[in-house]
């Protein structure tokens, strides 16, 4: 019996490759966009706009400031306080005025 060229777990790499570049092919022949480019922007926006939350939550920034870091992800203001709202971070201690330290 003759040894094989390619293992089975080289092969099945191989044809991964392969089916890979057919998606991108059929894609681009159909004009969609790649879903790796779609979601990253998606990705940085919904990091940001979480990690700003957990700010305010923390008593870092104060409303107005996540209000505006929100703005820079295109999330308007209204979506912003029906975040704070509906999740229930929001305590009486946090007023506009930043926290100290910070």
């Amino acid at each position: 019996m003759r040894p094989s060229l390619v293992t089975e777990t080289g092969f099945e790499r191989l044809k991964g490759i392969v089916d890979a570049v057919r998606a991108k092919e059929i894609r681009a022949g159909l004009a969609l966009p790649d879903p790796e480019e779609h979601w990253r922007p998606q990705e940085f926006r919904y990091r940001f706009l979480g990690l700003a939350l957990e700010s305010y939550r923390r008593e870092r920034i104060s409303r107005s400031k996540l209000v505006e870091l929100a703005r820079l992800v295109n999330v308007s203001s209204e979506a912003v306080e029906r975040l704070i709202d509906e999740s229930g971070i929001e305590s009486d201690s946090h007023t506009d005025a930043p926290a100290s330290g910070g």
